[in-house]
């Protein structure tokens, strides 16, 4: 989460909605933004304490956001970097995990492991959201932020990560369309009500 008393806004980043995308622009274009722990949560109190700021969130679309949290579970290269930072034995406990995911496969993610992508309504509980960043059209909505300077983020800037995991197309068993279907049941109600449909 990110806050800025400046500027008076909110911003929820939820895992695997090109969060560190709008994580650095907004620091980029304003450096006061403070981060505030847990990274991809809420924080209520401070959201209940500044109810009067502006409260944005990025998302993405259910299906791709598993795909994404798959691609960044089963890379080894993002997996051994990001454990670089962590003591042991939660390091060999995180490659473990990763090798794990990676042998599973796509649909046992998704049936096992799915709690690496919290569902946004559980994440948004009580939140008053004024504002939508989707992945999909990630910069349009950036640029449509209500905060100076926005307009003037290029239109050809693109999301951070490496995109090769778009490219990539898992094998989606139609137990694992059932468990998304079910588990993201809210979220695809009130964000994504006509795009149920798989990649």
């Amino acid at each position: 989460m990110l806050i800025n008393h400046e500027q008076e806004f909110i911003c929820i980043l939820p895992a695997h909605t090109a969060s560190f995308s709008c994580y650095n622009m907004l620091l980029e274009l304003f450096p006061e933004t403070e981060k505030v722990e847990p990274h991809h949560g809420v924080v209520p109190e401070l959201i209940e304490k500044h109810s009067s700021y502006f409260t944005f969130a990025t998302i993405r679309n259910p299906f791709n956001r598993m795909r994404t949290a798959y691609f960044h579970r089963t890379n080894l290269e993002h997996a051994r970097r990001y454990a670089r930072g962590l003591p042991q034995p939660e390091r060999s406990r995180y490659l473990t995990r990763t090798k794990e995911a990676i042998e599973a496969g796509f649909c046992d993610f998704v049936a096992n492991l799915s709690d690496d992508v919290t569902p946004y309504c559980e994440i948004f509980e009580d939140v008053r959201l004024d504002y939508l960043i989707r992945q999909r059209n990630f910069i349009k909505d950036f640029r449509g932020l209500p905060l100076p300077g926005v307009g003037s983020v290029e239109e050809k800037r693109q999301h951070v990560h490496p995109r090769v995991h778009v490219e990539k197309t898992y094998e989606l068993c139609p137990e694992a369309v059932d468990i998304m279907l079910d588990r993201y049941s809210e979220d695809f109600d009130r964000f994504y009500p006509d795009d149920r449909t798989p990649f």
